[in-house]
């Protein structure tokens, strides 16, 4: 058990602290890209398009444009960014 050393508790809070942070407070958590090879210049809505195939945004309202159009899951797919590569504030600084 992790909480009998002192020395193995702090490592365990910190360890399990940057997880949590690279999960909720990442500045690409909030961006959803979805990508539509079959039909590269798709509109779904007012003011929503796919570019070159590619949709990057960051509005939830658009986020849920997409997921209910007609063709999400069969041309229209979510992309996932693995964030747990990407480098996080304690890695820049060193800790």
């Amino acid at each position: 058990m992790p909480f009998k050393n002192p020395a193995k508790r702090r490592q365990y809070h910190r360890t399990y602290k940057r997880m949590w942070r690279q999960r909720t407070a990442h500045p690409l958590s909030k961006f959803r890209v979805f990508i539509c090879p079959h039909i590269p210049f798709l509109r779904v809505g007012p003011g929503i398009s796919f570019e070159n195939g590619l949709l990057v945004t960051d509005c939830p309202e658009s986020h849920r444009m997409v997921e209910v159009h007609s063709e999400f899951g069969r041309r229209i797919f979510p992309l996932v960014i693995d964030r747990t590569s990407l480098p996080t504030k304690d890695d820049a600084e060193g800790k």
